[in-house]
């Protein structure tokens, strides 16, 4: 489902604040079971496969959203080795 009010617009399960690509980096990316995914995360196997199906069919676009979002997170790490405080931010 795409709603422009949830996870700004992201591909996510109806219902729930889970993204489609969320559930592509945990079955695809770091290998966990569509069943184990489902139990954590209090899902039906046919919304974990649905997502899937989604990720899937727009696989590159999905992808390319994951990489930009690890890229924005190694550069705030980079940017913010001890983490990040509103504090420190606005002195800065």
């Amino acid at each position: 489902m795409i709603d422009p009010a949830v996870l700004s617009g992201e591909p996510h399960i109806a219902g729930r604040r889970i993204a489609v690509s969320h559930i592509a980096v945990w079955i695809v990316y770091q290998g966990e079971s569509p069943e184990a995914v489902a139990g954590e995360f209090a899902l039906t196997l046919g919304e974990v496969y649905a997502a899937l199906a989604y990720y899937y069919d727009h696989q590159s676009e999905i992808d390319n959203s994951i990489a930009e979002t690890a890229q924005r997170a190694d550069e705030m790490a980079r940017r913010y080795p001890h983490g990040w405080s509103r504090e420190k931010d606005l002195s800065t």
